[in-house]
């Protein structure tokens, strides 16, 4: 008995749909993501956020008064909470995302015994994983690399002075 009877395969086309399913909702997210979290105020707040805390770090090894450094630490944990809600907020809005296609849209559309032979029999739920993660982990690599060369352009040209 082959695997192939003991594990339908999935027709090419399933594949493809699947594949490009998982490919609109990462599109998706990432552009979500990047609208709610503002990339400028955010690489600002890790831009403070990394300066008080390499001047706290300098406090805490100079064995600074500790009242010097809890007002550091004050100074320094709006920032953090900042972040902290910014990142909340878009997690938000694509979890729920998620969840709608992969608990409901998949197995609604795609059947539950056909299988995708890859480096083991895939159902359909796994291979949308599958290529949503890889295009997240591809993204994200790209677009922390792009926020740094940002960051980087930002620091060297300072903004110019606002009117009032």
């Amino acid at each position: 008995m082959s695997s192939s009877t003991i594990f339908p395969q999935m027709p090419l086309t399933m594949e493809l749909s699947i594949i490009v399913i998982a490919i609109l909702y990462s599109m998706l997210t990432i552009f979500l993501q990047r609208k709610l979290s503002n990339p400028k105020k955010m690489r600002e707040l890790q831009r403070k956020s990394k300066n008080l805390s390499k001047e706290l770090n300098e406090l805490v090894k100079s064995n600074a008064p500790h009242e010097k450094i809890s007002e550091k630490q004050k100074e320094l944990m709006p920032i953090l909470s900042e972040t902290m809600k910014v990142q909340f907020k878009s997690m938000i809005v694509v979890l729920p995302i998620f969840a709608i296609i992969y608990y409901v849209m998949l197995p609604h559309f795609f059947s539950t015994t056909l299988y995708v032979k890859f480096i083991g029999e895939l159902n359909y739920t796994t291979l949308f994983f599958i290529t949503v993660l890889l295009i997240g982990v591809t993204a994200s690599v790209a677009i922390l690399l792009y926020d740094k060369k940002k960051a980087a352009e930002e620091e060297r040209v300072p903004e110019a002075p606002q009117k009032a």
